[in-house]
């Protein structure tokens, strides 16, 4: 058995001094410590086991501590213009996981289970601001859990395919948020509302990825799926789908799932590796010529989104599309 730990203790402060347009002064400072723990276990000569825990704290960005576009503090004035106290707290990650591998000359399996509660959580609440960044807060408590199994089987001549699948919850345990919603005049009206056991926004709770292809001297070629489950653009989810005075929130805020398919192929001229060595006995450049074909099957699906009181807004995928390249190596 192999145990491992080791702690981090970080020290970060933002910092403005010496403005000379409306005399802003921001000091904030953060200590965080941050401690991590696993045990491994090999069982034998082809099983392992291991467990982990780390504890990470992350601290907002600077834009969530001072406003760029106009120069003032977020939430408090003074003067001279004094910035305490910050709107947006760090979050704290609590990472639990356990897993097993098993591995031989020509396979890899591996099933991982982990949780990882949250405090704090700095999460996107579905609007961007003028910037075209999106707009977040705290949610109290979060929590992730889920499996993933990874795996790869290598063949002869090249031939191999791997793949992974992660299965995952990703709820709100602990938030209550203020939303805006516009009535049957068209006016905006505020509601406090308990988002305790929502989705959290843009987190699919299925992903999949899977790959086939053959690796020779000469040539690459790599087929590859990626499959991405449902996903929300308002951490509300649905709620008032079927309310029709309640504008954006009589509107479909998910973004479906969507499979897309990529190409990849590689092929290597004179003086590459396992091409005529007398090539490159004699100097000649190695050359190879790749060609990478995203979203084969042209597929249209949504990439992302978001909403406000007034409509849903999506981000269309590209269709299909490809890159051609030339490498060459003197």
């Amino acid at each position: 058995m192999y145990l491992n730990g080791a702690v981090q203790v970080a020290n970060i402060e933002y910092g403005i001094q010496n403005d000379k347009f409306n005399d802003m002064q921001l000091t904030q400072p953060y200590t965080f410590f941050m401690p991590r723990a696993g045990a491994s276990f090999k069982a034998t000569d082809n099983l392992r086991l291991w467990t982990s825990f780390s504890r990470i704290t992350r601290e907002p960005r600077l834009k969530d501590h001072f406003w760029g576009e106009t120069g003032y503090p977020v939430i408090r004035y003074d003067d001279p213009i004094k910035y305490e106290d910050p709107q947006i707290k760090p979050e704290t990650l609590n990472d639990f996981e356990v897993g097993v591998e098993h591995s031989g000359r020509r396979h890899f399996l591996g099933l991982t289970g982990y949780l990882m509660d949250m405090e704090n959580e700095i999460v996107d609440i579905g609007i961007y601001d003028v910037t075209g960044q999106p707009v977040i807060e705290n949610a109290d408590k979060t929590r992730r859990y889920g499996v993933e199994l990874a795996g790869r089987i290598q063949f002869d001549y090249g031939l191999f395919v791997e793949g992974n699948l992660n299965f995952s919850q990703n709820r709100f345990v602990e938030y209550k948020t203020t939303i805006p919603l516009l009535d049957q005049n068209y006016e905006t009206q505020y509601r406090r509302m308990n988002l305790a056991d929502n989705r959290i926004i843009n987190a699919p709770e299925q992903i999949f990825n899977i790959a086939a292809g053959v690796h020779r001297p000469l040539f690459d070629i790599v087929i590859s799926a990626h499959h991405v489950g449902e996903r929300f653009v308002a951490n509300t989810e649905n709620f008032g789908l079927s309310d029709a005075n309640i504008s954006t929130y009589g509107q479909d805020r998910s973004l479906g799932r969507y499979t897309r398919v990529d190409l990849n192929a590689a092929v290597r001229l004179i003086g590459s590796p396992g091409s005529a060595g007398l090539y490159t006995r004699l100097g000649m450049p190695q050359v190879e010529l790749t060609v990478h074909v995203r979203n084969l099957l042209d597929e249209e699906y949504n990439l992302s989104g978001s909403a406000d009181q007034w409509d849903v807004y999506v981000i269309p995928a590209a269709t299909r599309h490809y890159f051609v390249g030339v490498k060459v190596t003197l």
